[in-house]
């Protein structure tokens, strides 16, 4: 019976990834930088961010240069320079009236401006946690309340290699689909006023002691029928 389910659930995925889909442009030259780091794009779906030890950086945010739709799927793989640094993707991510994002001329990148603020919304997931947690979660800005979370499946070892992720972003339905079509995390936020049309952002953040990195490849971003 284990095993009917787990059929099931793996064809029922496979039908919610095979949904209707339009490839977005993508000109990641146009993509803006927030807080203190690098970024090197390779091509239209290639691209690296890094950032120095936390003395000289508290992380940098990679924004899209357009809005988002309501319904959309990205995907893409990554790839880790250690263990210790944080990953956070930002979805439906505007200031709290819904116009653009807003940081000061001086901002370092630290992560309460917008976690502990009240100017922007945003749906935060985090991806690779193991520096600070051992959990990946969905939260929710203003308040960062806690969505749904699970354990951290890129830990210390499996981050350094390649990983594939898919997000989608129905309205308040998320789902969070990792490695070999495996659902890790799915929200819905129906109840919660939720968000939608907003940048897609890229968050990284260094440990301690040392700089941290996070290649990114095969990037796509797919607007998704509301059918």
């Amino acid at each position: 019976m284990k095993s009917l389910k787990v059929f099931i659930s793996s064809c029922l995925l496979a039908l919610a990834l095979n949904a209707t889909a339009a490839p977005m442009a993508i000109d990641l030259t146009a993509w803006q930088k927030l807080g203190l780091g690098n970024v090197g794009v390779a091509g239209d779906d290639t691209f690296t961010l890094s950032v120095p030890e936390m003395a000289n950086s508290k992380g940098l945010i990679f924004l899209s240069e357009n809005m988002l739709p309501d319904n959309y799927r990205v995907s893409f793989d990554f790839q880790t320079s250690n263990g210790d640094g944080v990953l956070v993707m930002l979805l439906a991510l505007t200031s709290i009236d819904g116009g653009d994002v807003l940081v000061p001329d001086n901002y370092d990148g630290n992560w309460p401006y917008f976690k502990d603020g009240v100017d922007h919304s945003a749906y935060a997931i985090a991806l690779h946690t193991h520096a600070h947690q051992p959990n990946s979660f969905i939260r929710k800005i203003p308040g960062f309340d806690l969505l749904a979370q699970t354990h951290d499946p890129f830990e210390t070892a499996g981050s350094v290699q390649w990983n594939s992720l898919v997000i989608e972003k129905n309205g308040g339905n998320i789902k969070l689909i990792q490695n070999n079509n495996q659902l890790l995390l799915e929200v819905n936020d129906f109840d919660g006023n939720p968000l939608s049309e907003g940048y897609l952002g890229f968050r990284l953040s260094p440990a301690k002691s040392q700089p941290f990195e996070v290649s990114y490849r095969n990037l796509q971003i797919e607007h998704l029928s509301e059918d």
